[in-house]
């Protein structure tokens, strides 16, 4: 008995210890975060003829999953001080009708697209009719012939389906270094339980403990940047809490000078400082980061972030400005620390390499200041460079091909569409030598669908069974009266599948203005089914058709298509 009332008295003591620890920590995470404040600033900014302006990058509206309205997300923006917004609802620019000026706050639109790859956001584009296929080639090469620029979403996300797998695509893609909802997901409930708790006393310091050094994205940041240029970013991926979130994590752009309230003028040149990474990522947060300046100089001329400089002899980089006091600034040449300094920071008689620079804050993880790197490079250094970052030329033509479909007196096509939608189909001459005598002419109207016609399409299909046995594609030319994208399909026998027995096999294909070659191989269709066999059988095809619909275009589109000299190879 003596014994068990020992072991109590022993394991109440232990309790009792333990309840008066987890008290006095409270008691110290209470008092940290009510007299927590931001960072004081000093030192002097840089005195140069570039304008540095402010704001953010991958935001959500009720258009897609925020929990604001854009008019609300736009009044968030303009109480943070912001000078920019750029808005990136899921697969839409419906707030298009927003872009412009309100009051001093410029708001951009773009739209964040999924890929097969993972996320990109499209900026800098205009509302297309057609749909973005998934596909994150075509989406990539959508983004740039609409004269945008594509930037990686949350490229680590712990979402499986929503990490980026597509590093080997082309292109001159930018990279979110920094993604809030990411560093959010990551947090352990442990962590999360401490934060929330913390919300209540000192919102900004709260939200300020999600924030960890992105270490993988850097890391994978500096293998890129050792092939091609690459624009790093900060996504707020705002959802909810924006003017907090707005007062976070900036982007802090330069400017060849001060915006003029034209709202064309400045969206084009802040789309053109983001793409060419003319800018720093500040966790203003922490301190308000505006102040800082990165310059590579040689006797009198000066290039700051993003800029290439040819390597010359006696070029020296400067970092420093409006600082806290604490701040430690380094180096960083091919990603690796060249040289580290308390307050600022200079590095004499540089050679070839990616200079970019961290600033460091005593008791904080992340760094307050990151930017984006000044190039230093010999001539075929920038070339090549400048060529990794280039699109590959179009795949060369088949020499060994068997027509299908010349679109001369007649046609192996016919339309198809469901009862709210509308095709007519039609050959017609043709005065061109390399379209021959004629041509497949499409007008097309896709319906909206409703509850009572859930499924909307368009098409023009040959039911004909075919052995395609040894072949490898198809090959036809294309021309619109506007951008569309519609599927290159076939057909093949599927006996599980109802209520036909045939599997359907997809490559998506964009017609636009001017006649493109166009060459889908079998191996790159994709069969939408769940329950797909994952076989296409060649030698039991039975429809060839190309179709539009909801996930092609737009519903409520219309427009003409023509097709021309349709061969299998």
């Amino acid at each position: 008995m003596w014994f068990r009332n020992f072991m109590m008295s022993i394991i109440k003591f232990k309790l009792r210890t333990a309840v008066l620890l987890a008290i006095v920590c409270l008691a110290i995470l209470n008092v940290r975060a009510f007299l927590w404040h931001p960072f004081e600033l000093e030192g002097q900014s840089l005195d140069n003829d570039l304008v540095s302006i402010s704001g953010v990058v991958h935001v959500h509206t009720t258009l897609s999953d925020g929990r604001a309205t854009p008019e609300q997300v736009i009044e968030a923006a303009r109480a943070a001080g912001l000078s920019f917004v750029v808005i990136t609802d899921h697969g839409t620019l419906d707030a298009k009708h927003l872009e412009g000026y309100h009051g001093d706050l410029l708001v951009i639109v773009g739209t964040e697209t999924s890929t097969v790859s993972g996320h990109l956001l499209g900026v800098g584009i205009p509302d297309p009719d057609l749909k973005f296929s998934g596909n994150p080639r075509d989406t990539l090469e959508d983004i740039r012939d609409f004269g945008g620029s594509a930037v990686v979403a949350h490229p680590m996300s712990p979402h499986k389906d929503f990490r980026w797998s597509g590093w080997k695509l082309p292109g001159s893609w930018g990279l979110e270094l920094i993604n809030l909802d990411s560093m959010r997901r990551t947090t352990g409930w442990l962590n999360m339980l401490k934060i929330t708790f913390l919300s209540g006393l000192n919102p900004r310091y709260a939200a300020l403990r999600f924030l960890t050094t992105p270490e993988k994205t850097l890391k994978q940041w500096d293998t890129m940047l050792a092939k091609r240029d690459v624009a790093g970013f900060a996504g707020v991926d705002a959802h909810l809490a924006y003017e907090l979130l707005f007062g976070l994590v900036k982007t802090h752009l330069f400017l060849d000078e001060p915006l003029s309230l034209d709202p064309i003028r400045d969206t084009a040149a802040i789309l053109r400082a983001l793409t060419d990474g003319r800018f720093y990522i500040g966790v203003d947060g922490l301190a308000p980061a505006q102040g800082f300046f990165a310059v590579i100089e040689r006797k009198g001329e000066r290039w700051s972030l993003g800029e290439t400089i040819p390597l010359i002899p006696d070029l020296t980089l400067r970092a420093g400005g409006r600082l806290p006091r604490a701040s430690r600034l380094r180096v960083l040449k091919d990603g690796i620390v060249a040289t580290e300094e308390d307050g600022s920071v200079q590095l004499n008689s540089l050679k070839e390499g990616v200079y970019r620079i961290e600033v460091r804050l005593p008791g904080w993880d992340m760094p307050w200041i990151l930017s984006n790197p000044i190039y230093v490079f010999t001539p075929d250094q920038i070339e090549a460079r400048e060529r990794r970052a280039g699109w590959p030329p179009e795949p060369k033509q088949p020499l060994s091909t068997e027509p299908l479909d010349l679109f001369e007196d007649a046609s192996i096509l016919s339309p198809e569409f469901d009862a709210s939608s509308l095709v007519t189909f039609k050959i017609i001459s043709s005065s061109s030598q390399q379209h021959g005598q004629g041509i497949g002419q499409m007008q097309f109207s896709l319906g909206v669908p409703t509850p009572e016609q859930v499924d909307t399409w368009c098409a023009l299909v040959n039911r004909k069974q075919r052995d395609f046995s040894g072949k490898t594609g198809l090959t036809f030319a294309v021309k619109a009266d506007g951008d569309y994208r519609f599927w290159a399909q076939v057909r093949d026998k599927n006996p599980t599948l109802m209520p036909d027995g045939t599997e359907t096999w997809l490559s998506s294909v964009r017609a636009s203005l001017d006649w493109r070659r166009i060459t889908v191989r079998f191996s790159d269709m994709h069969s939408p089914h769940e329950n797909s066999d994952g076989q296409l059988d060649l030698d039991k095809i039975q429809m060839l058709a190309f179709t539009m619909d909801p996930g092609s275009v737009k519903p409520g589109t219309t427009g003409t298509i023509w097709l021309d000299d349709l061969r299998v190879y």
